[in-house]
């Protein structure tokens, strides 16, 4: 990705950033220090790499597919789901429920393992 910095004279305190096509656009104060305002960019970079990550992982429909083959092998479909995700801020488990929603996050280190492990 590719990052533009735009520093203003009249912005005084914050750092914004957004995410144009493939391009991060960084807002930030004429005054800050480098050392700074780059901390500041590669925090926004890892947060967009991380969504761009979740959108394209949520975008195939194999989780719907594995959840509706295992709800009907093991538990004769009676399981009822909202949602099933991967999500990209689980880095100590592999997946969590809730049970009030029926919504189940996955872990985005699963995808890359064997079909099987999945």
């Amino acid at each position: 990705m590719e990052v533009k910095i735009i520093r203003s004279l009249r912005r005084k305190k914050t750092v914004s950033g957004r995410l144009v096509k493939d391009t991060i656009l960084i807002n930030a104060p004429y005054h800050i220090h480098e050392f700074q305002l780059e901390k500041i960019v590669s925090q926004f970079k890892e947060r967009f790499q991380r969504k761009k990550l979740k959108e394209e992982l949520n975008r195939n429909e194999d989780l719907l597919s594995v959840f509706h083959r295992l709800n009907e092998k093991y538990f004769e479909k009676k399981l009822k789901l909202t949602a099933i995700e991967y999500v990209a801020n689980q880095n100590t488990r592999f997946g969590c429920c809730n049970y009030r929603t029926g919504c189940i996050r996955i872990s985005h280190r699963l995808s890359t393992m064997p079909v099987w492990v999945r």
